[in-house]
């Protein structure tokens, strides 16, 4: 079990040792042995346990294989994105021929240990989706100029064309430079519509990325007092018009919520009317 334990029996078939290659179902002779156990090996249950663990390979989250599945079988994912996004998920020490041997797998619909396609349900696979939309959105953006808006655009088409009620709004300024975009996929329009007589709205800059924009989340509270994604968008800053332009977007994508909703809540620190 690569535990450099010196242990070992071996035998070999006996009609076998005519060189000829020919299984011959004959019996099995014990040419070698040794008993002896050395090198922090004690041959008890618990230390084979974990060596079995170890050898069987790393066990990845169900969320993050389903997320995989689709982004390379969609042709979007080489092994290097895999290798990037499985340590960015917190599996340290990724290596590449792990990640092809994965990448690979799924390509191939080979099996993964602990993994059945299909089985993980929506309420799990959820907020893994709600990051995948802002990771994936927010590569586009460093690009600048047009280049980012067409990216910008293709990813949205994209994500339109295989997620269930997504819809999204792209904004630019005078000069036709980028200045925010807002998305919602069909389950947070249903949170919004469920849970939205009050919704929170706050930015994230610190940690998220390095070139200035700001991404917003629309948040709302359900029955369990679990806070729950209703909206994500970027912008290039933090205001009130950017608030602003982020909830008018929501309405426009979401009309029948602009009866729903009762109060905002924001960190601003100045009143905030609702489009």
């Amino acid at each position: 079990m690569k535990c450099n334990c010196s242990f070992y029996i071996s035998g070999q078939e006996v009609n076998l040792a005519d060189n000829s290659g020919v299984d011959k179902g004959g019996e099995i002779v014990i040419c070698g042995l040794n008993l002896v156990h050395d090198n922090g090996c004690t041959g008890n249950d618990q230390t084979i346990n974990h060596l079995v663990e170890k050898r069987g390979g790393r066990k990845y989250p169900v969320p993050v294989l389903e997320h995989l599945k689709c982004e390379i079988q969609g042709g979007r994912y080489t092994t290097a994105n895999v290798q990037n996004w499985l340590a960015d998920q917190g599996m340290h020490h990724v290596t590449l021929e792990e990640a092809t041997n994965i990448r690979y797998r799924i390509m191939k619909n080979l099996p993964i240990r602990g993994w059945e396609p299909k089985k993980i349900s929506a309420e799990d696979m959820g907020p893994m989706a709600d990051y995948i939309f802002n990771s994936d959105l927010a590569t586009e953006v460093t690009a600048g100029g047009q280049d980012s808006i067409d990216k910008l655009c293709l990813v949205h088409k994209g994500l339109a064309s295989q997620v269930k009620g997504y819809d999204y709004r792209i904004t630019t300024d005078s000069m036709s430079r980028f200045t925010g975009t807002s998305w919602q996929t069909g389950r947070m329009r249903s949170r919004l519509r469920r849970h939205g007589r009050f919704i929170f709205i706050d930015d994230s800059r610190s940690g998220i990325n390095t070139s200035g924009f700001c991404f917003w989340n629309v948040i709302v509270v359900d029955q369990d007092f679990r806070a729950q994604v209703a909206m994500g968008a970027m912008t290039m800053h933090a205001s009130n018009e950017a608030v602003s332009w982020v909830l008018s977007s929501m309405i426009s994508m979401a009309p029948d919520v602009e009866h729903v909703i009762k109060g905002l809540m924001s960190d601003l620190g100045e009143s905030l009317s609702f489009p």
